[in-house]
């Protein structure tokens, strides 16, 4: 598994940069962290900049991490993919916004 995760503060949001590869091998514990970092906070941003991988299991994690904490009345947002990761979103026909 290729994962890298850092937190930092940004005003009233947590930052969760992901770096390295978003796939079957790291979806679940991205998802897992994603989730355990909202508690007791409204946002939650993550940061893809440093993404170089992503496969569909990496999509559709996401997508269901952003669905699971908007469940919870929290909001998640993707901002800054890499250009693969932007990529990826473009030919399945995607926009981060709807991810």
């Amino acid at each position: 598994m290729n994962l890298r995760l850092s937190v930092r503060k940004r005003d009233a949001a947590i930052v969760v940069h992901v770096g390295g590869d978003i796939d079957i091998t790291s979806i679940f514990d991205l998802y897992d962290f994603l989730l355990l970092m909202v508690e007791g906070r409204s946002r939650l941003r993550v940061n893809l900049a440093d993404v170089d991988f992503m496969d569909s299991t990496g999509i559709f994690g996401l997508m269901r991490a952003r669905a699971t904490v908007r469940d919870r009345g929290h909001d998640l947002v993707f901002e800054k993919p890499s250009e693969r990761v932007a990529h990826v979103l473009d030919v399945i026909g995607l926009s981060l916004d709807a991810v």
